[in-house]
C-alpha cells in the first residue's frame, strides 16, 4: 500500500524515496487510496507496470452519535474557524494564520487548532506578530469530542499542499461543516462540487472564500447539503471490499 509519494515532492528524504521506489517494483499489487497517488506513482515512475496498480478510497472515521450532544467547552462557544492535524511546513498554517488575519479581528472570529502539537516558538512568534495571541488556540481533541468541533465550526480549512486523501475533508462533511480547500488534485478528487477552493498563492483568495461561507447562508447550506451528499459515497465497507479485490487477485496468480 503507498498512501502517497510526499518525499518526491519535497525531495530531501532520500531513505524513504529509495524505499518506496523499490517496493514500488517488487509489489505484485499496489493499493493507492486517491487516483491523484496513482497519477503521482505513473508521473515519477513511467516505466511501471501500471495494471498492478488498484484505487481503494478510504472513509470518514467520525461517527455523530449522542456523545456529540454533550455540553460544548467554553472555548467553542464563539464563532470559530477550524484547521485539524499537524502543521508541517507543507500543510501551510503560516499561509493560513496571514490570510484569515484581518477576518479573524473584523468579526470576532477564533481560529481553532485541533491536535499537531503546541505550537512552536516559530509558529508564536507568528501569532504575536500579527496580534492573534488572543484569537487562535491549540488544543488536544478526544476522539469523540471531534464530531463536536467540526459540527459547531463556521468553517473547515484545509491549506495543505499536498496529501494522499484527506480524510479530515471526509470528516467534516460528515458533521455538517462547510469546507474549504486548497487547489488540489486529491481534493478535487474527493472533494468535487462540496467545497470552495482557494490559490496556495493567493491569500486573498482564502480570505474571500471564508468570507463568503461566513456572508452567504444559502451558500452555507449548499456546502453541508453537498457535504453530507458527498461523504455518503465514501464507506469502510467499499474500503474493505477493495482491499479483500486485492487479495483475490494476488491468490489466482499463486
Amino acid at each position: 500500500m503507498i498512501h502517497e509519494l510526499y518525499p518526491q515532492y519535497f525531495p530531501g528524504d532520500h531513505k524513504t524515496i529509495n524505499n518506496k521506489k523499490s517496493l514500488l517494483y517488487r509489489a505484485d499489487r499496489i493499493i493507492v487510496h486517491s487516483n491523484q497517488t496513482k497519477k503521482d506513482i505513473i508521473k515519477f515512475y513511467p516505466d511501471l507496470d501500471t495494471s498492478k496498480i488498484d484505487l481503494v478510497p478510504l472513509a470518514s472515521s467520525v461517527i455523530l452519535n449522542d456523545s456529540t450532544q454533550i455540553t460544548a467547552p467554553e472555548l467553542i462557544n464563539r464563532p470559530y474557524l477550524l484547521f485539524v492535524g499537524t502543521r508541517d511546513k507543507y500543510k501551510n498554517f503560516s499561509f493560513l494564520l496571514r490570510s484569515i488575519e484581518r477576518l479573524l479581528h473584523r468579526n470576532d472570529l477564533y481560529l481553532i487548532c485541533a491536535g499537531g502539537g503546541v505550537f512552536t516558538s516559530e509558529e508564536k512568534s507568528l501569532i504575536d506578530k500579527l496580534g492573534l495571541s488572543e484569537m487562535v488556540a491549540q488544543i488536544t481533541i478526544q476522539d469523540q469530542l471531534l464530531p463536536l468541533f467540526y459540527r459547531n465550526a463556521r468553517a473547515f480549512i484545509f491549506p495543505s499542499e499536498y496529501e494522499g486523501f484527506g480524510m479530515p475533508v471526509l470528516e467534516a462533511m460528515a458533521c455538517g461543516c462547510p469546507v474549504i480547500l486548497s487547489d488540489n488534485g486529491v481534493f478535487r478528487e474527493i472533494g468535487e462540487e462540496a467545497a470552495l477552493y482557494f490559490n496556495l498563492n493567493d491569500e486573498q483568495m482564502l480570505n474571500h472564500c471564508v468570507e463568503r461561507v461566513l456572508e452567504d447562508q444559502s451558500l452555507r447550506d449548499y456546502l453541508i447539503k453537498e457535504g453530507f451528499k458527498r461523504e455518503k459515497l465514501f464507506s469502510w465497507d467499499k474500503t474493505a471490499r477493495g482491499y479483500y479485490e486485492t487479495i483475490m487477485k494476488l491468490m489466482s496468480h499463486k
